[in-house]
């Protein structure tokens, strides 16, 4: 399992994770659901216990979610990425 990294002024709660128990969730792909004010937590502890050390996607059902839960994940990892909702919608011809 990798390391968490050490808490540091832009990741200070990175040591918490040192708290995770991998056997929360199962290992196998899939969907978990999570209360929101653990999202961050359960997250950042599956990127930890992740074991090939790839991306971890986590979707969220508004932008507004997504946009506060990379900001939470930021506190434990420094690579929490946003990815923008699309402008279009899936059907519409672009």
């Amino acid at each position: 399992m990798p390391e968490p990294a050490p808490a540091s002024a832009s990741a200070p709660l990175a040591s918490l994770l040192e708290r995770w128990r991998p056997g929360l969730f199962p290992a196998e792909p899939g969907r978990a659901t999570v209360p929101v004010a653990a999202r961050a937590f359960a997250t950042a502890g599956l990127a930890a216990s992740h074991r090939d050390g790839g991306p971890l996607l986590a979707v969220v059902p508004t932008e507004r979610e997504a946009e506060e839960l990379a900001a939470d994940l930021r506190l434990y990892w420094e690579e929490a990425l946003l990815f923008p909702a699309w402008e279009t919608l899936p059907l519409e011809r672009v």
